[in-house]
């Protein structure tokens, strides 16, 4: 498999390999596990398959649906403890806190946490509406920080002060 890899990649013009991350309410994403059975793959499935082809690895889109109970009624039978909206920073915090996590104990260098938003009313008054912002959470928003100085910190990309 490793020389298929390096077949594939390995002198191409690929430069990064850029992967969209929405974990929401699973360990990853649900796949086959070759056997006829299902795995889950995760920002360190996605690092290592990264590392095989000797790529670095980007999540140009890293986030969480909030699921409204109402319409995701599967997700909240899975998931009593999931979360409804980001204007419920209780709820919402601890996912948010697992989802940076991830791209930390994966040592996923660059990530960006996708933030939809838009002036249109529909999305204004969308309560599960996507941004994070100073103003609407500033509590979700220092998750970011604290888990962006992790990451130097665990990278040693730190500057000392």
């Amino acid at each position: 498999q490793s020389q298929c890899f390096d077949l594939l990649y390995k002198n191409t013009a690929v430069d990064v390999i850029d992967v969209h991350s929405y974990m929401n309410n699973k360990p990853g994403y649900v796949i086959s596990d070759g056997a006829g059975g299902k795995t889950f793959l995760d920002n360190r499935g996605w690092m290592k398959i990264a590392q095989r082809i000797g790529k670095p690895l980007m999540i140009g889109e890293l986030g969480l649906h909030a699921a409204a109970k109402d319409k995701k009624k599967k997700v909240w039978d899975e998931t009593p403890d999931y979360f409804e909206s980001y204007a419920d920073v209780d709820a919402a915090k601890p996912w948010v806190e697992k989802t940076l996590n991830s791209v930390i104990d994966a040592d996923v260098q660059l990530s960006y946490w996708w933030c939809y938003q838009s002036d249109r009313s529909m999305d204004q008054n969308n309560p599960q509406r996507f941004d994070v912002t100073r103003d609407r959470n500033p509590e979700l928003l220092r998750c970011f920080v604290e888990a962006n100085r992790r990451l130097q910190k665990k990278l040693a990309t730190a500057k000392p002060k």
